[in-house]
């Protein structure tokens, strides 16, 4: 549970990020990865603290959020 509220509260993260950088995620890629990293990077400085639930595959998140925020989500995985 508290793996989906970190993935939940990353990725709420991510899309601000993305909204305020006025980037479009579908032409604008890498702008988007180093977005998703740094969302990421802000939260694990947050989560030394105990302040947010514990993330444990940081790795396997910015792929997820890279599919869910730059193509197709769920099925992006079955489409490369």
């Amino acid at each position: 549970m508290p793996e989906m509220q970190a993935e939940a509260l990353i990725e709420a993260d991510v899309r601000d990020l993305i909204r305020r950088s006025s980037i479009d995620p579908l032409v604008q890629q890498g702008e988007a990865k180093e977005l998703i990293q740094q969302a990421i990077a802000d939260y694990e400085r947050q989560m030394l603290r105990g302040a947010v639930p514990r993330l444990e595959n940081a790795d396997a998140l910015i792929s997820s959020l890279f599919d869910k925020v730059c193509g197709f989500g769920e099925i992006q995985q079955y489409l490369d």
